[in-house]
């Protein structure tokens, strides 16, 4: 008897942490609809985060699970820094949208380069989604902020007033070339004031060499802050970092879950969006010139990935006002 009371104590522990972390999950995520993939051969791939190599081609079909009609816009986050919005495509009142409980299809697409993390973010809205306030997604728009600077807000669970009627979900696509065996893809030019590379050693090295099983097995890192400068399709830097104090933001997904990330061995901050995705921060103290830094993150069974980040820090030189000669 003792025995199955301490189980019934158990179950209802474990019940209620489960629990726990359900609530825990971003109101902002908790989706109405996400995307669908599907490859030739009838496989769909998870809807959170897949690896796919150059040359691979699949259809993207947007799922309405609600009993409503839903708008939907795409935002395209590159891993050169590039930023598209693939919809809503405006057409004069016309915005994309799916039915109550029905799939759109959206697009065929052939993976292509650049190499890296490609993260797709759907906002469903049972009103339409207006983007006529992007003039330019790299640059500030009528509220002052640039669409990749509300990309941020959204990855980290807090978007801005003008998605107040939204709900969101991303998926990441880890892009790497389509040779196999010991190949890898080239690393990102060091390039501007932050670059980034995947570290080789110990405790990570199993990812880099298994990369089609990053989120599956290992987890899969994205940087959000700072992100790749985009030196293949001449991206300027974001901005220019000239204050000591830095916040290193980024998401981490894997199908398992992610227990924590470590940024130089101390830890930062996780924020659950959903089950198997993450977003997290660390903050730091930057140095004068380029400073290096390892962010490593580890599933709940204990499965580990790295990325090194460096970050150039260049103070603002103090202005010296210099007396002029008297010449009355």
């Amino acid at each position: 008897m003792k025995y199955l009371s301490f189980m019934r104590i158990l179950l209802t522990t474990l019940l209620l942490a489960a629990s726990v972390a359900a609530a825990a999950q971003s109101d902002w995520y908790r989706s109405p609809g996400h995307m669908l993939f599907s490859k030739p051969d009838g496989s769909s791939p998870s809807t959170t985060a897949g690896v796919y190599r150059e040359g691979d081609k699949f259809t993207m079909r947007i799922v309405n699970n609600s009993d409503k009609p839903l708008y939907y816009s795409i935002v395209d986050l590159q891993p050169d820094n590039v930023i598209n919005i693939l919809a809503p495509s405006v057409r004069g009142d016309a915005y994309d949208f799916v039915s109550a409980h029905d799939t759109a299809l959206f697009a065929d697409v052939v993976v292509t380069p650049p190499y890296g993390v490609d993260k797709l973010l759907v906002a469903f809205s049972e009103t339409p989604i207006d983007f006529r306030w992007v003039k330019d997604p790299t640059r500030n728009n009528s509220d002052g902020n640039s669409l990749l600077q509300h990309v941020k807000w959204i990855l980290a669970g807090t978007p801005a007033q003008v998605w107040k009627n939204c709900r969101f979900s991303f998926t990441d696509l880890a892009i790497i070339p389509k040779v196999t065996g010991s190949a890898a893809a080239p690393a990102p030019q060091q390039h501007g004031w932050a670059a980034r590379r995947i570290v080789i050693d110990d405790a990570c090295s199993a990812a880099r060499k298994e990369p089609e099983k990053l989120y599956s097995v290992y987890p899969l890192i994205s940087l959000v802050q700072p992100l790749q400068a985009g030196a293949t399709r001449g991206v300027q830097p974001e901005h220019k970092v000239a204050t000591r104090a830095f916040v290193l933001k980024g998401t981490a997904v894997a199908q398992k879950g992610i227990r924590s990330v470590q940024v130089n061995n101390v830890a930062g901050q996780l924020k659950m969006l959903t089950e198997q995705q993450y977003f997290w921060e660390k903050e730091v103290q930057l140095q004068p010139g380029r400073n290096s830094f390892r962010v490593q993150v580890e599933t709940l069974d204990g499965r580990m990935a790295c990325e090194e980040v460096t970050v150039d820090y260049e103070p603002e030189k103090a202005t010296v006002s210099t007396p002029g000669a008297d010449h009355a």
